[in-house]
């Protein structure tokens, strides 16, 4: 049975739409909806099974109209009449405008489809790379027509200028003449003479122009022009383009010589490329030398995106869409060790990207790789270590937010949403752009000399080049990208574990051995104390979620965020021992100035970390250099884990030796101080030959020549490193060179390590028996400098009370310009604060005159070292002159008749209740313009 609905030729629906979307009148178009449905033969059914008395008598004189409506048991139309086709023919035909208001109605709906479809495709291109280089080849396509047009009217060739829009083939076909023939343009907008566009760029323009033809097609001056309706790359002037670029690519280059000049053998890096690359990002901000948080968190968020693309060969777009909710650990069997042996592997998990465009749920990961400048697992472990620690953000929000409308019974978790690598925007969690990453890849390239033609791309290709360099398979190489050339299912929704060789290849190692897998550092375990100061609210996030399950059962289970806190807890370990690592071949990086590296317990891990696997890597060579490779292989890890063992029980045996040595000494020193205070003439010198006898008696025993006696500690310097902004509660290494500069930022001193690692605690005693340890003067190991050094001590402690010495940390810093006299300057990193909001006026006259916490006053310190003990610190230089503002008050309100500085504190509290809530805003309150109306108002205060 055909019905109105099903019956009839198939409509013209793309002339419908371009007559309707042209804004013609309705008579000219060729279809008109309305108008066809009563041209149509209407079915002549009338029910004919059910009674009489069910036909409807007033629609006995035309034919029916039927619904779509099918019988649920025949599946066929039922027999009900809805409306009478006569009916709707009288009503159209007395009513011709309905056919006006029929079209002009689907004419909105048509234009109101296409703007969503504009906008979407819009929102879809701004969080791609390529959309500034669409807009720029079509803002340079519309100035050259522009101008071409121009040029031919003027010239006679044409009469009227054609406008750029429509875009044509015709018009492409002119453009790309131009294009493939003018020289390039360098950033500074100036030719670069001897060049030309390459088939990439080429490529690129017609797509741009192709994406902005088929964006407008629906618009009206478009479907005027039946050629823009043609896709460019179906005509074959366009298709000649693109074949005549490629095939003249070779002489483009010739021409060029930039093989020659740069080197360009590669798209991508190689392996020494790759640690310059990342070293220099591990030591360099974004701005050079300026060690800010933010830009320290920036370079090593720079480090750990290049890290992640050359290890799990990820695309810049999926780096750059990775979620913090994305991240999580998997055990990887090594069934040629043991049938039970695993390691753990980082994964990411996404779901789109130009490899997957459906939504499918890819997983690609990587393992610890040999060379700590190259782990990826590390680079991201510092990179956390910096939002968290160096940038001091917010612990995100965990808990599910069950109010919301949208929530659900599993509650809105807010978190699930947040960018692992956020962008420019810090008020949105927004994505990091493509401009910003190229940026980034780009002057790192330039700062390191590295000179390949990818930049967010470049770390794909090299995690495949590593893994076929180490032995990886192809199938496994195909799946560390996420590539896919097979039909079929079998691959995207059954095979999906992690390629075992194609990790093993891109971590360094060799791919077809498993037993090759071992990480020297992996074994060494970090101090406890250490690891608790790395994420401490890891257990607190944990306690939390399981309280969360108690509560809310089911619908309070997150396991997302338990899989992050896993990967939380394992980056504890493998920050503290890349750290350990890295830390003595670059001690100067910005990120060690950081607690807990600028302590003396990680210092002292570092130093035994580096020797004990340096010693064990010897002895394993020399053991296995007799035997063959293969067999070398299978045991390299054991012996080496054995070494390291006994190296680490050996050092810590030498290092209690020499700890109880270094205690008898103290004890030693302590009874000479006690022996020599007070003595005069010969008593003195009676006492101290017979102190002398005792300290040969108690000189320590050499240690084992065996022991590595150069330490990185012992005589390194540090210059031009920023402060933290908290104080340091262990402070870092002291600089002893004296080649600093009077401006620079260095970090507080520390005591130096002694031949087996250990801090020695050494003490100074002068002449009139003041007992300082090293860490309040670390003395030099040079003679003449250490003589300097012990008399500018001397004066410090005849000149100032010891009390207040020793609450302090001194470093040895040029006194003058020329840097020809040197003095001991006390460590000061902030002005006393017990929270910037509450420290009083009291709190900033009690430190000026007294000193707070029985440290020098910094009245004691202007007068003994004067500007010189700010260090040129931009931020304590600061703070310094907006304290002085509110001291300078205070003196000359206390220089009047009868008053003290007491009362002066009592008639500021009480004159300016508000102003004196706090320090801080007093001294914003105080300006050259007010000081004479607070001086005239103390007149009549009593």
């Amino acid at each position: 049975m055909k019905n109105l609905c099903n019956g009839g030729p198939k409509l013209p629906a793309q002339k419908l739409e371009q007559r309707v979307l042209s804004g013609l009148p309705p008579s000219t178009a060729p279809y008109s909806p309305c108008k066809r449905a009563l041209d149509r033969p209407v079915p002549q059914r009338l029910p004919q099974s059910h009674p009489k008395s069910h036909q409807p008598e007033a629609l006995s004189s035309g034919p029916l109209l039927y619904t779509m409506n099918t019988d649920s048991d025949t599946g066929e139309a039922p027999d009900e009449a809805t409306v009478p086709a006569s009916s709707l023919a009288l009503s159209v035909a007395s009513s011709p405008k309905l056919l006006d208001s029929a079209d002009a109605q689907l004419s909105l709906l048509a234009k109101e489809t296409h703007a969503e479809r504009l906008r979407q495709q819009d929102t879809d291109a701004m969080e791609k790379g390529t959309h500034a280089a669409y807009s720029r080849h079509l803002r340079e396509y519309e100035d050259w027509w522009d101008k071409d047009q121009a040029r031919r009217v003027q010239s006679g060739q044409q009469s009227v200028a054609l406008l750029s829009h429509p875009i044509a083939v015709t018009k492409v076909a002119l453009f790309l003449q131009y294009e493939t023939t003018r020289t390039k343009v360098g950033s500074d907008g100036k030719p670069i003479p001897g060049t030309r566009l390459g088939p990439s760029s080429v490529k690129q323009c017609i797509s741009a122009l192709e994406y902005e033809r088929s964006r407008l097609e629906n618009r009206d001056d478009y479907l005027a022009c039946p050629e823009s309706q043609k896709p460019l790359r179906k005509d074959t002037r366009i298709k000649s383009f693109e074949r005549r670029a490629e095939a003249t690519e070779p002489e483009r280059l010739i021409q060029m010589q930039v093989n020659k000049a740069n080197g360009l053998v590669s798209d991508t890096y190689t392996e020494e490329e790759l640690i310059s690359a990342s070293t220099y990002l591990l030591k360099t901000t974004p701005e050079g030398n300026t060690s800010t948080p933010l830009k320290i968190s920036q370079s090593l968020r720079d480090r750990a995106m290049l890290l992640l693309s050359t290890s799990m060969a990820f695309r810049g777009d999926n780096t750059r869409n990775i979620l913090l909710s994305d991240i999580y650990l998997r055990d990887i069997p090594l069934p040629a060790v043991s049938l039970t042996h695993k390691v753990k592997a980082l994964v990411v998990y996404s779901n789109q990207g130009k490899e997957n465009t459906t939504g499918r749920a890819d997983e690609q990961g990587a393992l610890r790789h040999r060379i700590p400048e190259l782990c990826c697992i590390g680079a991201l472990g510092f990179y956390f270590f910096a939002l968290f620690h160096i940038e001091q953000q917010d612990v995100p929000n965990f808990e599910p937010d069950y109010s919301r409308p949208d929530a659900g019974d599993l509650g809105f978790r807010e978190w699930y949403y947040l960018f692992l690598f956020k962008g420019c925007n810090k008020s949105e969690n927004s994505r990091m752009s493509y401009s910003n990453h190229r940026k980034s890849v780009n002057k790192m390239k330039a700062n390191t000399g590295i000179h390949i033609k990818k930049s967010t791309h470049g770390g794909r290709h090299y995690a495949v080049g590593a893994a076929a360099k180490f032995g990886a398979s192809r199938d496994g190489r195909m799946a560390l990208g996420g590539w896919n050339d097979q039909q079929g299912s079998f691959r995207p929704c059954y095979d999906r574990d992690l390629p075992v060789d194609a990790l093993l290849g891109a971590a360094g190692f060799n791919a077809s051995d498993q037993l090759s897998f071992f990480v020297a550092r992996d074994v060494l375990e970090p101090p406890t104390k250490l690891l608790s100061l790395i994420f401490p609210w890891i257990e607190d996030a944990a306690c939390a979620l399981d309280e969360r399950i108690q509560k809310h059962g089911n619908n309070g289970r997150d396991n997302a965020l338990k899989l992050l806190l896993e990967v939380l807890s394992l980056f504890r370990r493998v920050i503290i021992q890349d750290a350990a690592v890295l830390f003595a071949s670059y001690p100067s990086c910005p990120l060690f100035t950081y607690p807990p590296f600028n302590s003396q317990d990680f210092r002292q891990f570092s130093w035994l970390s580096s020797t004990v696997i340096v010693r064990a890597e010897e002895d394993a060579r020399h053991q296995l250099e007799s035997h063959p490779s293969h067999v070398a292989a299978t045991f390299r890890g054991l012996l080496m884990t054995h070494s390291m063992l006994q190296e680490e029980s050996r050092l810590a045996n030498s290092q209690t030796q020499e700890m109880m040595q270094a205690q008898m000494q103290i004890m030693f020193e302590m009874t000479k101080a006690t022996a020599l205070r007070g003595t005069v003439g010969k008593k003195r010198k009676a006492a101290e030959a017979l102190l002398e006898e005792m300290s040969f008696c108690a000189r320590p025993t050499p240690t084992s020549s065996k022991v590595v006696v150069a330490s990185p500690l012992m005589t390194s310097s540090v210059a031009a490193m920023s402060v933290s902004e908290t104080p340091h509660k262990v402070p870092p290494q002291a600089p002893t060179s004296t080649d600093l500069a009077i401006s620079s930022d260095i970090t507080a001193p520390a005591a130096t390590l002694n031949s087996s690692g250990v801090a020695e605690p050494q003490v100074y005693i002068t002449t009139s028996g003041s007992i300082f340890p090293s860490d309040v003067f670390p003395l030099s190991h040079e003679t003449t400098i250490r003589s300097e050094q012990i008399e500018s001590i001397a004066q410090l402690d005849a000149t100032l009370p010891y009390a207040k010495l020793i609450k302090h940390q001194f470093v040895w810093l040029p006194q003058d310009r020329a840097k020809k006299r040197y003095a001991w300057t006390p460590f000061v990193d902030a002005l006393w604060s017990a929270d910037p909001a509450t420290t009083t006026v009291d709190d900033y006259w009690t430190e000026n005159r007294f000193g707070k916490e029985g440290r020098l006053s910094i009245q004691e310190m202007d007068a003994q070292w004067g500007p010189r003990w700010r260090r040129n610190v931009q931020k304590l230089k600061t703070e310094y002159l907006r304290r002085m503002k509110v001291i300078d008050l205070i003196l000359k309100l206390a220089a009047k008749v009868n008053w003290t500085s007491a009362l002066a504190l009592r008639f500021l509290s009480d004159t300016y209740p508000h102003e004196t809530r706090s320090g801080r805003s007093l001294a914003d309150f105080i300006t050259e313009e007010r000081i004479p109306s607070i001086l005239a108002a103390s007149n009549t205060y009593t």
